[in-house]
């Protein structure tokens, strides 16, 4: 085995054990790992890329299980990560919603005036949250 291979081989386990790592964090809600692995996730995506040639070109069935393997891992990390985006935005438009309804916007002018009584013709309470 060449020196290109061994190489790509240590980078795939690397990266399938790190792709595993987040997603399992990220799943128990410790989204600071996304940070935390970043850098090294950029790393060893440059030494795969440096031995991508040698590993399209292999016909070792262990190297094409590993990258079946990363294929996977990748496709369930970006599902977990797609989710946790969509939910984030999701909790952050609620949190804006509600804050702008317990908010004294549009009861006041510039002045500091009430604005008619049509302004306050709001629900009294919200009890979504």
């Amino acid at each position: 085995m060449t020196q290109i291979a061994i190489e790509a081989a240590e980078s795939l386990d690397a990266l399938i054990a790190l792709l595993r790592r987040e997603t399992d964090a990220i799943q128990a809600g410790n989204l600071e790992v996304l940070a935390e692995t970043g850098q090294e996730k950029a790393t060893l995506a440059a030494r795969l890329e440096r031995s991508a040639d040698a590993l399209a070109r292999s016909d070792d069935p262990a190297a094409r299980d590993k990258l079946a393997e990363l294929r996977d891992i990748v496709a369930r990390n970006e599902a977990v990560l797609s989710r946790t985006a969509e939910a984030t935005a999701e909790i952050v438009a609620d949190v804006a919603r509600i804050r702008r309804r317990h908010s004294l916007d549009g009861l006041y002018d510039r002045e500091g005036g009430r604005r008619g009584a049509d302004a306050t013709a709001r629900s009294s309470a919200d009890k979504t949250f």
